[in-house]
């Protein structure tokens, strides 16, 4: 656990959009907005998210609700690898969100996936033991691995960001086993 990122209000819009509609806006976007940088010659990189919820699947009920406060908290990887490992919470106030963030250890994540979370306890992470006393109490564990390529764009000055997410994929296994950091998976397509 090196590296604490603190949580910074954003808005954010999502929208669903059609492949030329986002060649159109794409087009239009390159002309103001630069490329992320940690993408790939293609533009893109794969993000992988594992999502943790409890017993009554309560952020997942309360994310189709509409609940206007919340919070999900996720393991996050890029382009299947371990180089990057982060441990997040994504908290929505209202029209304002803020994502918290902490590296992993590759030996840390796989021992929260599992289940064993007593190391989070003593951590000086307060994201670590906020989440540890959730799990505790709430019966967190891992829901569900949402996989997609992502194409985004920065602007030099500023806090705008544009992302198009594709080629959205989820694996519904929660058996700790089934989800390695980087191993493949049974994926389901997900319809546009």
């Amino acid at each position: 656990m090196t590296i604490h990122e603190k949580p910074q209000p954003r808005y954010e819009h999502k929208y669903l959009i059609n492949p030329l509609q986002h060649q159109l806006i794409r087009r239009n976007l390159s002309r103001v907005l630069k490329p992320d940088p940690h993408a790939g010659a293609d533009g893109k990189y794969t993000v992988r998210n594992l999502y943790f919820d409890d017993f009554k699947d309560s952020a997942f009920e309360e994310k189709n609700a509409g609940v206007l406060s919340r919070k999900k908290y996720r393991i996050r990887i890029y382009n299947h690898s371990d180089a990057v490992i982060k441990f997040e919470c994504k908290t929505r106030l209202g029209g304002f969100i803020m994502k918290e963030s902490v590296r992993l250890t590759r030996e840390e994540a796989e021992g929260i996936i599992a289940g064993e979370i007593g190391f989070l306890a003593g951590s000086e992470n307060p994201l670590l033991r906020e989440f540890y006393l959730q799990a505790r109490c709430r019966l967190m564990h891992p829901s569900i691995i949402l996989e997609y390529e992502r194409e985004a764009y920065l602007h030099p000055i500023g806090n705008l960001r544009v992302t198009f997410d594709t080629g959205l994929r989820a694996c519904l296994d929660a058996h700790p086993s089934s989800m390695r950091l980087s191993s493949p998976q049974q994926f389901w397509i997900l319809p546009r």
